[in-house]
């Protein structure tokens, strides 16, 4: 059971690598880097709903999770390696 849900995780996460487009990071600021914590912010919560490539990114996060019986803390802990190394 687990091995087919897998299988499908993996079959949906190929579908969604396939067709996505190239990144457009930091539309929002006129495809400058954020410079003020509110600049980030909103690029942050900006880029999964304009974005279509973040929003596939995020639902294949969940996915994994939901797959993998994973914890809450998982995608967390994520977002904030992300976040260091983006310092």
């Amino acid at each position: 059971m687990l091995l087919s849900r897998v299988r499908c995780a993996t079959l949906v996460g190929a579908g969604l690598v396939a067709s996505a487009g190239t990144a457009s990071a930091h539309h929002l600021m006129g495809g400058k880097t954020p410079s003020t914590f509110v600049d980030g912010i909103l690029s942050g919560v900006g880029h999964p709903i304009i974005g279509p490539d973040h929003l596939a990114f995020l639902v294949a996060l969940g996915i994994a999770v939901g797959v993998g019986r994973l914890s809450l803390v998982t995608p967390f802990l994520f977002l904030l390696a992300m976040a260091y190394v983006g310092i």
